[in-house]
């Protein structure tokens, strides 16, 4: 029992903290993925709808069914509204998978930083160098 323990302890205890909140990220990344997936499956049936739709009004307008016509072409329009929504979305999975992206180089940095302060615990260089070097000011400098 030392307050060398304590402070290797609290150490490790950060370590797995940012493990822990990496792996969140990464799960959170993988829906934002999965999701953006998803929009991009329905984005291409609307697509195909709407194609569909416009075929079906050439038709219509070949066979001199004109109100069939109309009705096919403002379905398409409709799947055109539908379509922009999709790409909306997709967009907005993309911008926070990116986010979530950066945040896990941030954890990862995080993380490197913990375990080199624990390797430098565990060969005891570092309370020497605290001790001879503190970063910070201390208030008996100030006098």
């Amino acid at each position: 029992m030392s307050e060398s323990n304590v402070h290797y302890f609290k150490l490790l205890e950060k370590k797995h903290e940012v493990e822990e909140d990496i792996f969140k990220k990464l799960g959170n990344l993988q829906d934002f993925k999965k999701k953006r997936a998803e929009q991009q499956k329905k984005k291409a049936r609307d697509n195909r709808e709407r194609e569909e739709q416009l075929l079906d009004k050439l038709d219509f307008e070949a066979k001199g069914l004109n109100d069939k016509a109309l009705k096919s072409e403002v379905n398409a329009k409709k799947k055109e509204a539908n379509i922009a929504e999709k790409e909306y979305k997709i967009r907005d999975f993309e911008r926070r998978a990116i986010k979530v992206e950066e945040e896990i180089v941030q954890l990862e940095i995080e993380l490197k930083e913990v375990e080199s302060d624990i390797s430098e615990h565990q060969s005891g260089s570092s309370a020497q160098k605290k001790e001879s070097f503190p970063l910070e000011p201390t208030v008996l400098e100030n006098e």
